[in-house]
């Protein structure tokens, strides 16, 4: 998958945005927990992913294809089409 530059720039957004919201220790020690127990560490795509559905946020198009992975990971679950969860 190619981003562009209005892509990129939307990550960067995102990353400052949830940089803050990352301070949430029930959050924190839920990503500590679950990479402990599968055994997986996360980069920051995959964080945002996370946080978007922590917050019940949808997932921009260029981050979409980390759900059907997350979901592989046993991170997140999916409920519905187009729907997961944590």
């Amino acid at each position: 998958m190619r981003l562009t530059l209005d892509d990129f720039q939307k990550l960067l957004d995102a990353q400052e945005s949830e940089h803050l919201e990352f301070k949430d220790d029930q959050f924190v020690r839920f990503l500590e927990r679950l990479a402990a127990e599968k055994q997986l560490s996360f980069g920051l795509e995959e964080l945002l992913v996370l946080a978007d559905l922590r917050d019940a946020k949808s997932i921009p198009p260029p981050l979409q294809p980390y759900l059907a992975k997350l979901s592989e990971l046993g991170a997140i679950e999916k409920v519905a089409r187009g729907k997961y969860v944590l």
